[in-house]
Order: C-alpha cells, then structure tokens, then sequence
C-alpha cells in the first residue's frame, strides 16, 4: 500500500475515531470520573471488547497511548 493510500484511508477514518474518543470520554463525564488518557483507554477497551480488534478502535487507543 502507498503512503498516499495510507494517508487517505487515515483521513477518512478519523471522524470514526473521533466517535469512539468521545464516547469514551462522555462516560467517564456521566460518571464523575477524571479525564485521562489512561482512564479513556480502560473505558473504551470496555465499550468496545466485542470490536477490540476493529481498526478504528485499535487507532483511537493508538492515539490516546502516544499522547503526552
């Protein structure tokens, strides 16, 4: 696959990304709990383990492990 081909496929997922970042980001808000990046990807390997190995999930957890 070429870079290009990469990078597209990036761009249009992202906004999938985005849905799962915040989802999990809005349950730990309903449950009072604090917004880290380690808290989010707990809360979304919960949400989402029947999808663990679904790539979108796999970028967002990517994306919240290279955060600083």
């Amino acid at each position: 696959m070429r870079n290009k081909d990469v990078a597209d496929l990036h761009r249009k997922m992202m906004p999938e990304v985005g849905e799962v970042l915040g989802r999990g980001t809005m349950e730990l808000l309903r449950e009072g709990r604090a917004i880290t990046n380690l808290a989010i990807k707990e809360k979304i390997t919960g949400l989402y383990a029947d999808k663990a190995d679904d790539i979108v999930v796999q970028m967002a957890l990517a994306l919240l492990s290279t955060t600083h």
